[in-house]
């Protein structure tokens, strides 16, 4: 990552000398074939990285609405709709509802997930007991049937347009995006935090989980990868929301250690995920592993869904959610709930959580 070009940055606008890498080729994940033309671009000031050149809105749309191999498409393999119970919560869903309670009341609120996959997070909110309104943006729509039985209201927008909720007459109490805001092209995230800060209630709350991919401070980091288009270290998201009109009311570190992944990474044997073939319209390269993995309905996943569904006869889903909520809370990746100072925990964790409130 030696080699510098002129450019200037996406987010704090240095026009001085940027760092120019490249994409980490070992990657699980199908992609859109136009990255391996990319290039990235690290800017040494505020530490933000993005592709030389934007993915064009066609590419993306297609890619992600039919071939990205997110939860959407994996839960609708292994089960219709994707059998879920009150114990199923992801620990991440639990870590972040026990974060975000800190900040805000979450019942009787209008919530918005934007890249929400199969809405887990709300899901979980409302087992948990929430009364909360649940929308979601999601390209995606394998799962409408599951968003209808879970009274979750799709918003069909594009968030990268200007003004796009013009049409749409309802507030936000809090907007969430998960793991998605490293999935546009750069050029568009300006764009979104503008899009977001119009839709949010004053005292509206916008939570946003990345990773921590600090190109500039891990160089060969294993979060350089497709089909990721800009890279967040907690400089340049801290920007983002400073820029928009948000006072941030926390951020924290989180997850291994990269120091750790990097080394791992050089240890393991990734050639399983490097053999590709193109899709019929020659757009999108498709990982044969992931492929054969998502297109199968394992032994492993039929015998988990009958497990499920015995538990939830047998009561026992009360005690595990318990169980999982306290392994959750006290695992050492999500510590600091209460920590309302932006004292970060971990310098080198692998994700980055923010929490932004509209300035008064």
């Amino acid at each position: 990552m030696k080699n510098k070009n002129k450019n200037k940055c996406l987010c704090c606008g240095n026009e001085r000398e940027l760092i120019v890498g490249t994409f980490n080729k070992r990657s699980s994940m199908s992609y859109p074939k136009a990255f391996d033309d990319l290039h990235i671009i690290t800017c040494p000031q505020c530490e933000f990285s993005f592709t030389d050149k934007p993915i064009s809105k066609k590419v993306l749309d297609f890619y992600y609405q039919n071939l990205y191999t997110g939860t959407s498409i994996k839960s609708n393999v292994w089960s219709p709709y994707y059998v879920r119970s009150r114990f199923q919560y992801s620990d991440r869903s639990l870590a972040q509802i026990t974060l975000l309670s800190q900040f805000i009341t979450l019942n009787n609120k209008n919530i918005l997930e934007i890249g929400s996959a199969t809405g887990d997070l709300q899901i979980d909110m409302a087992n948990r007991g929430y009364k909360i309104n649940s929308y979601i943006v999601e390209p995606q729509t394998i799962n409408s049937n599951w968003f209808n039985r879970n009274n979750i209201t799709p918003i069909n927008v594009d968030v990268t347009d200007s003004n796009c909720f013009s049409q749409h007459d309802i507030k936000f109490d809090l907007v969430i995006m998960s793991h998605s805001l490293e999935h546009f092209n750069a050029e568009s995230i300006d764009n979104i935090f503008t899009n977001i800060y119009s839709i949010l209630n004053d005292d509206g709350v916008f939570f946003v989980e990345v990773p921590n991919a600090n190109l500039y401070l891990f160089d060969g980091d294993v979060e350089r990868m497709a089909p990721h288009l800009s890279f967040f270290s907690e400089r340049s998201l801290s920007l983002f929301m400073e820029k928009h009109g948000f006072s941030i009311l926390y951020m924290g570190l989180f997850g291994n250690s990269q120091f750790k992944n990097l080394k791992d990474n050089e240890k393991s044997d990734n050639a399983a995920f490097n053999e590709f073939f193109l899709d019929d319209t020659g757009q999108v390269k498709i990982n044969k592993k992931t492929y054969s993995f998502d297109n199968k309905k394992s032994i492993k996943h039929i015998v988990f869904n009958i497990a499920s569904k015995l538990l939830i006869l047998g009561g026992l889903g009360a005690l595990i959610v318990k169980v999982k909520t306290l392994m959750a809370i006290s695992d050492k990746k999500f510590l600091n709930f209460n920590n309302k100072e932006m004292i970060l925990n971990n310098v080198d964790g692998e994700f980055l959580r923010i929490i932004g409130k509209k300035k008064e």
